[in-house]
């Protein structure tokens, strides 16, 4: 039996392209959000909750997860975990969200995040083309 070519032609089982990518989306989603709710807040003389700010993140990580795992071609699970954390990490530099939460607090984020992010990968690598 020969051993088959695990990274598909790749070097690496991370795509930096599948990563951007996946970060691209998560803004793009991120931006819709904020027009979304702020038009809803002008018209409607309404302040969104923080439980709905943070389901609106979630969902913006998640697809930008899903994204990710159909741009790269090998390890799709592997790059929506590695989307994730550098999603967390943008937006925990953005808000100084690191600063303000203990270390198991933010191991515990990280953990369910990374699960997040290796859901969003496998169900964007099942999606792709050119499997």
């Amino acid at each position: 039996m020969r051993p088959g070519d695990r990274n598909h032609g790749g070097s690496f089982a991370i795509d930096p392209g599948a990563l951007l990518h996946g970060w691209a989306a998560a803004a793009i989603s991120v931006g819709v959000w904020a027009v979304l709710l702020t038009t809803a807040g002008i018209l409607l003389d309404w302040e969104p909750s923080r439980m709905l700010l943070r389901s609106l993140s979630l969902v913006s990580m998640f697809l930008a997860d899903v994204f990710a795992g159909r741009r790269c071609r090998c390890r799709a699970w592997l790059n929506g975990m590695f989307t994730t954390v550098g999603l967390l990490a943008i937006l925990g530099w953005l808000t100084e969200g690191f600063s303000q939460a203990g270390w198991l607090f933010r191991l515990r984020t990280l953990l369910f995040m990374s699960f997040l992010g290796m859901l969003g990968g496998i169900i964007g690598g099942l999606k792709r083309k050119d499997r």
